[in-house]
Parts: C-alpha cells; structure tokens; sequence
C-alpha cells in the first residue's frame, strides 16, 4: 500500500498557509471597519431620490459583513479532487458537528450575500424601464419588505439546494474520511491538528463553476439590457442622470465581482483534480478576500450623495493645522518686537521702527 501510494495533493508551504491566516484575519478587520463605515454613510446621507435604493443597499452590505465573519470563522483550504477540506479558522478549535454545521451557514450566507448582490442589478433593472414599456412596473409603488421578502425567499431555496447537494444520508462525513484514507492517509495526517470534513467528489468545485459562471451572465445580460432601457428612456434629465449613476455603480460592482470572485470561483472548480489545489484554493481566497473593500468604494465614490457626505467626514476627522492667535497677541510676545527700546512717544522713529516690525509680522502671519 506504501509503495503504491499515489498522493492526490501536494500541501502547501509553511509560510503561504501561515501568511494566509495572517492576511485573512487582517483584512476582515478592515474589511468590517469599511463596511461598518460605508452602512453609516448609506443611512445618513440617502436623499429622496436614493431612499429606496439604499434599503437594498444595506441589505447587501449587512450580508457581507455576515459572509466575511462566517467565512473567517472557516478559513478552509480544498485537498482538491478528494472532496476533502481542511478548516484554518477558529472553528477548528470544535469538534466535526460545529464545523459543519458553520460551513452549512458559512456557504448559505455566501449565496445570501450574491443573491443580494444579484437584487441590486433587479432593482435598477426594473427602475430603468421606461413607462411606455408593456413591461413597465413603477418599482415605487411595491413595498420594500415584500421585495426584500422575495429575495430572501430565493435565497433559502437556493440555500436548501445547495445543502442537498452536499448532504449524504448513506456515508456520514467522518467514515467517508476513514474510507479515503485507506488510500491516501494524508488527510488523516492533516486531520490530527486541523478539522478535515470530505464530501461527495466534484459537490463542490461544480457549484462554484456553475455559480461563477451564471452571475457573469446574468449580469451581463441584465446590464446591456439597461444600458438600452436608459438610452431610450425619455426621462427628465434629473432621472437620467441618477440612472447614469447608478448604473455606473452596478457596472463596476460587476466587474469586480467578475475579478474578485467569479474568476477565483470557476479557476479552484476547474482546477479541483490538481496535485496544487490547495495552493490554489489559498491564492483564490486571498484573491477574493479584497471584494469586501471594492464594494464600498465602489458605493461611496461612485454614488453622489454618498461621495460628497463621505468627503465631509473624513474632511472634519483630518488634523486642521493650528490657528494663529491673535495678532496683539502675537506681537505683545514677539521677540523683535519685545527688543524695541522703550522711547518718547513723540520720537518719530521709534514709531517708525515700530510700524516697520508691525508690518513685517502682519505680513509673516498671513
């Protein structure tokens, strides 16, 4: 068995998984300051134009800020083609049962939050439609928890999916570890310090490829189509210009989810039977880490209201530089000033000295 032992993967280097945690927890941290930041932002400086759009916004940004602490929480890495990961993350410190039951909320929240995502670009879809369209629907006229009551609805089905995938009834978890092991005990190796949870093969890679893949197309399609709706749309130029802005919004949020998380997601399901899947499966989660950050900038630079409130705060938390007391003040304690011999009032050039050293400091001062 020894001899014959073919491994399925190669472990990475020390020094990129500890490098890895490192950056994980670092840039979460920043990450939630930003979030936390950008929600405040989204709340106080919203107008009448943005109001409810910025409900659907807080919604997203509420859901990253679930996703990025339920997935630092995990930290997996994939074993690549054995279906097996490995949990870097605090959970780790449980036993299977928790971490599991985490990676089940961890992957439901991650669809919560694309979903989310995913309702920004519906929204504005269904906003940019002019009203001569048959397929006009005045998105004003719906209540906001009905629509944010839809979205959540698809997203625990399309969470309930996703668990049914990757639940078996007939090998638990554990055994289906002990089972590989019999021809690859490097998983069991791992497994003495790290949490290891092995799931039917491909399960997982699969649904990354196909959720990667589908949100490029549906925004995609969704995005040219409101490019054409907005074109054609015989709107005041008020209501084109906010359209404008919040589809440039959207396109740079798409791009980079494209960047951030698509392009990792269907590159680790791809390349799932490689011998460097880990290695891989680490580089595409620091990749996709950053996305968190993107989001708000894209959100407070790109969106008006939100750039001009932004600016003032960082505006007022900027150190102002010392003002200049006044100028009696100033010329009571100055040093040329305190040198001039004290003189008769009525010699001219004393007072001339004097007016002379006046000037001069009044024009240093300004």
């Amino acid at each position: 068995m020894e001899a014959n032992y073919t491994p399925t993967f190669i472990w990475p280097h020390k020094f990129l998984v500890d490098f890895f945690i490192v950056f994980s927890y670092s840039i979460v941290t920043f990450n939630l300051v930003t979030l936390f930041f950008t929600i405040f932002v989204v709340l106080r400086a919203s107008n009448s134009v943005t109001k409810k759009y910025s409900y659907f916004l807080v919604n997203h940004l509420v859901w990253c800020v679930v996703s990025d602490v339920a997935s630092i929480a995990r930290d997996n890495v994939s074993l690549g083609s054995n279906g097996c990961y490995v949990f870097l993350g605090f959970v780790s410190n449980f036993d299977h049962l928790a971490a599991l039951i985490l990676l089940f909320l961890s992957y439901g929240v991650s669809l919560a939050r694309t979903a989310s995502e995913v309702g920004l670009f519906m929204i504005r879809f269904i906003a940019s439609i002019h009203p001569e369209s048959r397929f006009y629907v005045d998105i004003h006229n719906v209540a906001t928890w009905k629509i944010l009551l839809l979205f959540h609805v698809m997203i625990v089905v399309n969470v309930l999916l996703f668990m049914v995938r990757i639940a078996d009834t007939d090998v638990i978890l554990e055994t289906r570890l002990r089972n590989l092991t019999q021809s690859d005990p490097a998983p069991a190796q791992i497994s003495n310090e790290h949490i290891v949870l092995c799931f039917p093969e491909h399960t997982v890679s699969s649904h990354l490829i196909y959720s990667g893949v589908g949100f490029m197309a549906i925004t995609g399609i969704t995005l040219l189509v409101m490019f054409y709706n907005i074109k054609a749309s015989k709107s005041s130029a008020s209501t084109l210009r906010t359209h404008w802005m919040l589809f440039y919004a959207l396109v740079a949020q798409a791009v980079a989810h494209t960047v951030f998380v698509s392009t990792p997601g269907v590159v680790a399901g791809v390349l799932s039977d490689s011998l460097q899947k880990p290695s891989i499966s680490i580089i595409c989660s620091i990749v996709l880490w950053p996305h968190t950050f993107f989001t708000c900038l894209i959100i407070l630079v790109m969106i008006r209201p939100y750039r001009i409130y932004a600016k003032r705060i960082l505006q007022r938390l900027r150190v102002r530089p010392r003002r200049i007391g006044p100028i009696f003040e100033g010329v009571r304690d100055h040093p040329t000033v305190s040198r001039i011999p004290d003189s008769d009032p009525g010699t001219n050039n004393h007072a001339q000295s004097r007016a002379s050293v006046f000037s001069r400091f009044q024009s240093v001062s300004l």
